[in-house]
């Protein structure tokens, strides 16, 4: 049974370690990435976005993503994605324990969507940090 995914809600995650871009006009948080060995910003001046816009996404993860009847209890993924100043994928992590069926799945549909288009600060593409939060 495919499950439509009615929400998709697209948040900053905060950090801690923090480090500015630019002039003091710019105050784009970032934290260095010890897995990735590279700084990813968490705020921006533009934020990054799917290509087409929210409304894409959505009817991307609806087309792609087929939630089976014994995952719909689960109700929500919640999923960190790290993009590159290129707009590719380059690390997706689960911020909610939900069935690996359904983690690896989310994860499959992230991967081999279109590339994204990074955050942006000091008119500067950089290194982003996204969350998708998707609810049905």
């Amino acid at each position: 049974m495919k499950i439509q995914i009615a929400f998709l809600s697209i948040s900053l995650f905060a950090c801690t370690n923090k480090y500015h871009l630019g002039a003091d006009d710019y105050k784009c948080v970032c934290y260095n990435d010890k897995t990735l060995n590279r700084n990813v910003y968490t705020t921006f001046d533009v934020m990054p976005s799917f290509e087409g816009g929210e409304m894409a996404s959505l009817r991307y993860i609806n087309s792609n993503l087929s939630i089976d009847e014994d995952e719909h209890h689960v109700g929500s993924i919640k999923m960190a994605i790290v993009i590159d100043t290129s707009g590719e994928v380059l690390k997706i992590e689960s911020l909610k324990e939900i069935p690996s069926s359904l983690e690896n799945k989310a994860r499959i549909v992230i991967l081999k969507s279109n590339k994204w288009k990074p955050g942006i600060c000091a008119n500067k593409k950089v290194v982003s940090k996204y969350i998708l939060h998707f609810r049905w």
